[in-house]
């Protein structure tokens, strides 16, 4: 036998080797991915799913509450109604998110009302469109909340840059009271609903694979906890207590990353955004016949503060700052940490940046207290 012979069984005998090797590579992942697929509970969570986090471990497990149907309206302004809102995710539902419309804080304050609500995605609505319709010129509505998350707060208002000299534009304008409202409760109540009706809308005794998540639950693993490249959107940090969220990781906390932008924030960034907010409660109120209110979502970090392990993640929150110069700013913030602190648990989701029942019902009870403070409800 000559070498190219044996050159040649040896060439072919590493060719078969080479795709054995390949073909049971690839059968092993592909028997992890499914098997990881068929392990995870369905995504729920945006803090899961940008982070590639199991539902198994931080999905929520106490029962959540919803009126069905919503008791507000939504897009289209063709009527008159006593309180406008104009806000983003933890107002308003867009696409992705978990939060039932039947769970957001104005069906409570709805409910507790008997005032009729619409509700406006700042994503999808310039806030100049609503107060130039002409349902809203001929009849504003006795009451308007402007509510923004805490984390992007210096980007608020954008319309209303400051336009006044000598920096008249941050004096408040003198409230004019109106008469109040009287009250009607609405005779509904809520229903409660588990996670299964979150990613299970349509009855199946089939399980779900979704073989994307599974593949982004592996990624992220790989990436954050095995190379420590920590890249994801979303940052785990550890609690002191496990008593503040239902989910089974209830020692685990996640956060958006981009709640540390506000650790940057200038002086000066702050002080015209407070400019803008005042201009634009200046502009809501300028007629005498709509209170205007403000109302930041704190952040996770801000709400959780002293629960967390790292003392780094500490003391982040700005928003003592803009309680000032005359803005109308409902602290739902207060009322959170007081029900945190005192161990309720989800008030924030452990899977999602947004509140829980429990947290949208605190909100509704501040906003309430607010148009009792500013006497536009009896």
């Amino acid at each position: 036998m000559n070498s190219c012979t044996i050159n040649s069984d040896f060439s072919k005998d590493a060719y078969r080797l080479y795709w054995r090797v390949l073909y049971r590579t690839l059968a092993a992942a592909i028997l992890v991915l499914f098997a990881t697929a068929i392990y995870l509970d369905p995504i729920s969570g945006d803090l899961t799913r940008l982070g590639g986090y199991p539902e198994n471990l931080f999905g929520w497990t106490i029962p959540q509450s919803r009126f069905s149907p919503h008791l507000y309206d939504t897009g289209i302004y063709n009527q008159y109604h006593d309180i406008v809102v104009f806000g983003d995710s933890f107002s308003a539902k867009h696409s992705e998110e978990q939060t039932d419309v039947g769970t957001y804080w104005q069906n409570f304050l709805a409910h507790r009302t008997g005032m009729s609500v619409i509700v406006f995605n700042s994503r999808k609505t310039i806030i100049g469109d609503v107060i130039e319709n002409p349902i809203y010129k001929s009849r504003p509505p006795r009451i308007f909340i402007f509510q923004h998350v805490e984390r992007d707060l210096i980007y608020a208002a954008q319309d209303f840059a400051m336009e006044q000299q000598n920096g008249s534009e941050c004096k408040a304008q003198p409230l004019k009271i109106q008469e109040p409202l009287d009250l009607h409760p609405l005779a509904v109540e809520p229903e409660e609903f588990d996670r299964s009706a979150v990613y299970l809308p349509l009855a199946s005794n089939f399980p779900v694979l979704e073989l994307d998540q599974a593949a982004n639950v592996l990624k992220r693993r790989i990436v954050d906890d095995i190379l420590g490249l920590r890249r994801s959107d979303t940052i785990r940090l550890t609690l002191k207590h496990q008593n503040l969220f239902s989910s089974a990781a209830s020692d685990q906390f996640l956060f958006y990353r981009n709640e540390l932008r506000k650790n940057n924030w200038r002086d000066l960034e702050i002080h015209k955004t407070k400019c803008r907010l005042v201009t634009l409660q200046n502009r809501l109120q300028a007629d005498g016949r709509t209170l205007a209110l403000t109302m930041v979502a704190p952040d996770r970090l801000t709400a959780y503060s002293h629960h967390i392990d790292d003392p780094t993640y500490a003391n982040l929150s700005k928003l003592e700052s803009f309680d000032t110069s005359g803005l109308q700013m409902v602290r739902v913030d207060k009322p959170l940490i007081r029900a945190i602190d005192g161990g309720l648990k989800d008030v924030y989701l452990p899977n999602d940046t947004h509140w829980g029942v429990q947290g949208h019902r605190i909100v509704a009870d501040e906003v309430f207290k607010s148009l009792q403070t500013y006497k536009a409800i009896r």
